[in-house]
């Protein structure tokens, strides 16, 4: 996660330092064409014109990249976050095969996975709104199954 952060941050200076270089640049050609007593000549203006439109260009593209690299960012968090999650599932899963079963236990045998509760909460308000299971799984981004077993288990709760 720190190197997301790392990453968007060396982006964000990059983006930046471009844009600082181009207004630079800008300010130069203004101060330079302002330093001129004469009037600028018709060549003098389509080239200033032309450079005026490259700058335009290149930060366009600057811009674009910039969002490409984001999303890139954003989609690389997203399954690095899938795959955190997973692994606490695995974990919860295996510790759960390693420990002995005595028996029914009078609560949960393993500890709720992060998040679990507020989504419980989500579906079961979405419930009591008179919405049903797949409705709730869809607006939710849940699977239907899981929301089923939420339902079920607050019933015999």
């Amino acid at each position: 996660m720190l190197w997301l952060a790392v990453i968007s941050l060396i982006t964000s200076m990059a983006a930046s330092l471009a844009a600082f270089l181009l207004w630079r640049r800008v300010r130069r050609l203004e101060t330079g064409a302002v330093a001129k007593a004469q009037a600028p000549s018709a060549v003098e203006r389509d080239v200033f014109g032309s450079v005026e439109l490259s700058l335009a260009a290149m930060l366009e593209e600057l811009e674009l990249k910039e969002r490409e690299i984001l999303r890139r960012i954003e989609r690389r968090e997203a399954e690095l976050l899938a795959l955190v999650e997973k692994r606490g599932e695995r974990a919860v899963s295996k510790e759960a095969a390693e420990e002995p079963q005595p028996g029914p236990a009078p609560g949960p045998s393993r500890p709720q996975p992060p998040g679990y509760a507020e989504k419980a909460a989500a579906v079961l308000r979405l419930a009591a709104e008179g919405l049903d299971d797949v409705t709730i799984a869809k607006r939710l981004g849940m699977g239907k199954g899981e929301v089923a077993l939420i339902l079920g288990l607050s019933k015999t709760v």
